[in-house]
């Protein structure tokens, strides 16, 4: 009898560890919901398969509390799930502190963070086309209606990324210098060289940038910054190139005599801008306005 008691006991014993291993185990979650990939190569596959953009998603699901509020106010409600499931593959690249993650895991959503521009800003989001190409930034956290406009507006596959630049040449021309006006680049005649900027690229990171700039949202944390890769003719050694938005500036290294020029924005604070300009400064120290165009840029928490 005493035999049976003890053997018994022992089952439950090893039912109970069991159980509790097993729990430990199966508490990495990859995602909200098993509709979210881990992998961005498995999902770039899937969208070039269903012709959709993937939303890339930078969190940290058990400290960050906007990040807890985005998964809660957006991602559970229906409004999210049913257009995520028609025009999205969803990708989730988590950095827990308390959750138990696999080492692999950890450093892959690292790494493919660094890839693609994410700062250290937590909730952000990327959308991209089926190439892993940066579309736009949705950072922060916003409320479901403010969210889903700004999915809505990027996150189809109907090209409405074009539709907007086409509609807007005509903002651009506005705002371009009175002696330009109608042209696709801004140029100053100064002392009978003709000195012009052109944007080669742009985007979160050196190594991660768009390849030609186009009037879109473009949302980033703060702390994060926003590079452009610039080309300009006729430019003197020594002198630099200045890029402007709102009280936000950055000035190049002086000119070398070759190469890309490289500036960057960014701001530890909430930032809305609305234009950008871009001059030349001359080795005096003179400046002027060379380039002028519409954006929409904002930097949140």
């Amino acid at each position: 009898m005493l035999n049976r008691k003890l053997l018994s006991g022992l089952i439950l014993i090893s039912i109970f560890v069991c159980s509790f291993l097993y729990a430990g185990a199966s508490s990495f979650l990859p995602g909200p919901d098993k509709n979210w990939y881990i992998n961005l190569e498995d999902a770039m596959k899937k969208a070039k398969k269903e012709n959709k953009k993937i939303y890339v998603l930078s969190t940290g699901s058990d400290w960050c509390g906007w990040c807890i509020r985005l998964k809660n106010d957006v991602f559970s409600q229906k409004e999210f799930k049913s257009f995520a499931r028609k025009n999205l593959v969803l990708v989730y690249l988590d950095s827990p502190r308390r959750k138990p993650m696999p080492a692999e895991q950890r450093q892959y959503n690292n790494e493919t963070k660094r890839k693609l521009g994410f700062g250290g800003g937590v909730p952000s989001a990327k959308i991209l086309d089926a190439d892993g190409k940066v579309i736009t930034n949705i950072g922060g956290y916003r409320k479901l209606p403010a969210y889903m406009a700004a999915l809505k507006q990027y996150g189809t596959a109907s090209g409405e990324r074009n539709a907007d630049k086409e509609d807007n040449e005509d903002k651009e021309k506005e705002l371009l210098p009175s002696n330009t006006a109608g042209r696709n680049t801004a140029n100053t005649e100064e002392a009978g060289n003709s000195v012009n900027i052109n944007i080669l690229a742009w985007g979160t990171s050196p190594d991660a940038v768009d390849n030609s700039y186009s009037f879109r949202p473009v949302r980033l944390s703060c702390g994060e910054k926003l590079y452009f890769k610039l080309s300009s003719g006729a430019l003197s050694s020594g002198s630099r190139i200045k890029v402007r938005a709102g009280r936000l500036s950055g000035v190049s290294l002086p000119f070398s005599g070759k190469g890309e020029i490289l500036v960057f924005l960014h701001s530890r604070r909430v930032v809305k801008c609305t234009k950008l300009e871009f001059y030349h400064i001359a080795s005096d120290g003179t400046e002027k306005l060379v380039k002028s165009l519409p954006c929409d840029i904002q930097w949140e928490r």
